[in-house]
C-alpha cells in the first residue's frame, strides 16, 4: 500500500505539471482578439490588455502593414519605415501574423500591462514574447536620425517586483531601420496568486522616433525542479516493484 501511494502521487504530480504548462495565464497574448488597427483605446482594442493614457498615449495595435496602409492615431494615419515607404530594411509581421502592439518609445510612452491571476505561490515561471524594433516615418529634422528601443518589462504588485528587466537595446544606427523579430523569455518565481505584467518601450535619445513592437507573451510554469523527477522516478519505480511482486506471488 505504501508503494501503492508513492507512485500515485508521483503519476498526479506529473499530470499537474502537464496541466499547468497548458494554462493560459496571458490573457490576448497574440493581440488577435480585439478590432481595429491603430491608437490603442480610441481606434483598436485589445481585450485582456490595459494602458496609462489609453487613448491619448502613443500604444497602437499595428500588423503587416504597418509600412503601407499603415494604423491610424487621433490626428491621422502613421506608418514604419519598409518595403511599402521605400525602405527595404527588412520589416516583416511577427510569426504568427495578424495584430500585434506597437509603441512610440520616446513621444508619449505608456505601460501597457494586464494582471495575470492563477499563479502558485513559489511555483517557477517563464514570461516569453517576440519583440522587434521599428521607426515611424517623419518629416523633417528627426527623419531617419539614429534611434534605439528596448522594453522595460516586470511583473509584481506595488513595486514589489519578482521580474524586472530589460531587453537588450536594439539600436538603428543609420535611422528608417527594423532589426528583425526577437525571441527572448525570462524566469521567474511568483510569491502571491496574482501579479500585475507590464511592457513600457524606452528609447535611447529623444529625436529619433523610435518604435518597440511586441507579440506572442505567454506565461508557462518552468521546468520541474529535479525533486520532481526524483519523486516520479521514485513513483515509477515503485510500480515496477509492486508488478514484479505480484508476478513472483
Amino acid at each position: 500500500m505504501k508503494f501503492t501511494s508513492i507512485a500515485c502521487a508521483a503519476v498526479l504530480a506529473a499530470a499537474s505539471i502537464g496541466a499547468a504548462q497548458a494554462a493560459p495565464l496571458v490573457t490576448n497574448g497574440d493581440f488577435n482578439t480585439g478590432t481595429g488597427i491603430g491608437l490603442l483605446g480610441t481606434k483598436a482594442t485589445a481585450p485582456g490588455w490595459s494602458s496609462d493614457n489609453e487613448g491619448t498615449a502613443f500604444n497602437f495595435l499595428v500588423d503587416q502593414n504597418a509600412d503601407t496602409t499603415g494604423f491610424q492615431s487621433n490626428s491621422g494615419t502613421i506608418q514604419l519605415y519598409g518595403p511599402g515607404t521605400g525602405y527595404f530594411n527588412g520589416f516583416r509581421d511577427s510569426s504568427n501574423g495578424n495584430r500585434f502592439f506597437g509603441s512610440d518609445a520616446d513621444y508619449l510612452p505608456a505601460k501597457l500591462y494586464q494582471t495575470i491571476t492563477g499563479l502558485q505561490v513559489n511555483q517557477h515561471y517563464t514570461l516569453s514574447f517576440e519583440w522587434a524594433g521599428a521607426q515611424f516615418v517623419r518629416q523633417g529634422p528627426s527623419e531617419g536620425v539614429a534611434n534605439a528601443s528596448q522594453w522595460h518589462v516586470t511583473v509584481g504588485n506595488g513595486g514589489n517586483n519578482v521580474l524586472d528587466v530589460r531587453t537588450t537595446m536594439h539600436d538603428n544606427p543609420n535611422g528608417k531601420g527594423f532589426g528583425g523579430w526577437f525571441d527572448v523569455s525570462y524566469d521567474f518565481i511568483a510569491q502571491s496568486t496574482s501579479a500585475t505584467l507590464t511592457f513600457l518601450a524606452e528609447g535611447k535619445n529623444l529625436n529619433g522616433p523610435s518604435f518597440a513592437l511586441l507579440d506572442n507573451v505567454v506565461i508557462t510554469t518552468a521546468v520541474p525542479e529535479p525533486s520532481t523527477y526524483a519523486l516520479l522516478l521514485a513513483g515509477l519505480g515503485a510500480v515496477g516493484f509492486i508488478a514484479r511482486r505480484r508476478k513472483a506471488d
